[in-house]
Order: C-alpha cells, then structure tokens, then sequence
C-alpha cells in the first residue's frame, strides 16, 4: 500500500474521532471531566498550537458536550482563527484582572465537588490546586495518539519528505571549511520554502526546522552542542541531523 503525504488541516470529522475515543477512556475511567494543558495535546484535539506562558490555556473536556477552552481575551480571536473544532469559549482577564475575572476564577466554576476529573500527568501544580473535585492522574491524550489514524500517517509522510529535501541541502553544502551557520540556514530556508508552499495558510508557530553536522573532532558525542561558526572538517566520522517537528507530526533524518 502507498501512503501518499497530506497537507490539509485536520477536518472536524478527525478532530471528531479523536474526541470520541477521548470520551470512551473517560466513560471506560468514570470520568465526569479530563482537563488538558500540554500545548502538543491541545493542538492535538483543537489544531490551535500555543507556547506556554503565564497565562493558562486550559482545554476542559466534559463527558458529553463542547470541550471548553479556558483563554485570556486579548488571545481568544488567535484561537478562534486556528481550532478547526467547534468549542465553548471561557474568557478571562489577564493580570491585573477585575476581581472575580482570572483564570482561576472562571475554570473552577466548570467543576462541582463531587465530579472526578482526570488530568495529564504534566499538569501544572497550580492549576491543579484550582481543580475542584477528585482529580484524577491519567494521560488519557497520550493513550489516544499512540495508534495514528490515516490523516496522522499522511501528515508524517509529508514532514519525512520536507527533512529529505533538509537532508540533500545538508549534503550539498557540507563541505571542509563551511561553517555550521551556513548549512543551518540553508537547510532551515529550504524546509521553510517546501513547507510554505506545499501547506496552505501555514503555521510557522506549530513547527521547528533544525539541521546541523557534528565535524569528526566531536561526533563521539552527538550531545555536544556545535558553535555556530565551527568549521566542518576533513576526513571523519560525521554526525548530522536534519528535523521538522510539529505538536503531531514530526521526521528525524540522521
């Protein structure tokens, strides 16, 4: 069988199964909630890719119903314009919020005393301590994204085919003398450049391009981090490493 790369956005319909099966290890745990903070599991379930700061963007899902998203107002649009899943919307007041209006004062109202609500095993201590009910430790999200469905598959296919042409820059331009900066940007621009132009309206904030060559002198430890301006050298062994990674879909080449 030939898996042929995709490009496109999740459709409601994948964001949809993957809420589903979400929803049967809650029923399956007796579950009333699951609360999400991770940004890669949040993208996972919404297609809205953040970076974590002090202020909390918090996905709630309930057992039946709309997953909630906890934001802060001046980022509500932003999230608005990039989740391709339809979500009730929390809104707060970033610091210094009227009394009442934070964070935690509008995500502990989505939760009486005696619900049971799961949550990630990398959840922050304070917003856990805001959590009403028995909290419960399950990396339900995780369990969900081992077995990838054909869309996953697709948009891997795709991000191995952006490292290959990271890959063949590296090569073309590695050579004695070179410094790292110059095969670094050259194999950033041309993943960028095929990404851009293969991936309509892209988000450059949902991936990281990476590409370097440890020369011989320090290849025996690829943990090493090269400088900048290290010169590639004669003879070798060499050690390189090309990679796109996204929230869901990522490719190594080594």
């Amino acid at each position: 069988m030939k898996i042929e790369p995709i490009t496109a956005k999740p459709s409601k319909e994948e964001l949809g199964a993957r809420l589903e099966k979400v929803c049967a290890l809650m029923e399956k745990q007796k579950l009333d909630y699951y609360v999400s903070f991770s940004p890669t599991n949040v993208y996972y379930m919404t297609n809205f890719a953040h970076q974590v700061d002090e202020r909390p963007f918090i996905l709630v899902i309930p057992k039946k119903g709309l997953m909630k998203m906890v934001c802060p107002l001046l980022e509500s649009t932003h999230v608005k314009s990039r989740a391709r899943c339809d979500l009730d919307y929390v809104i707060y007041y970033e610091f210094p919020a009227p009394a009442g209006q934070n964070w935690y004062d509008v995500y502990k109202l989505l939760f009486k005393d005696g619900d049971r609500v799961g949550h990630e095993s990398a959840m922050p201590a304070g917003i856990l301590k805001e959590t009403r009910g028995t909290t419960v430790m399950t990396d339900i999200i995780e369990e969900v994204r081992v077995i990838k469905s054909e869309y996953e598959i697709g948009r891997t296919v795709h991000a191995c085919k952006v490292v290959d042409e990271g890959m063949k820059k590296l090569l073309e331009t590695t050579r004695v003398g070179v410094p790292l900066i110059t095969i670094y940007s050259g194999c950033v621009q041309t993943m960028m450049a095929k990404a851009l132009i293969e991936v309509a309206d892209y988000n450059l904030l949902a991936s990281k391009f990476q590409a370097a060559v440890w020369p011989p002198s320090i290849s025996h430890d690829p943990h090493i981090v090269p400088t900048p301006f290290m010169p590639m050298e004669e003879g070798g062994p060499s050690c390189s490493i090309v990679c796109r990674i996204m929230p869901r879909s990522s490719s190594i080449s080594c």
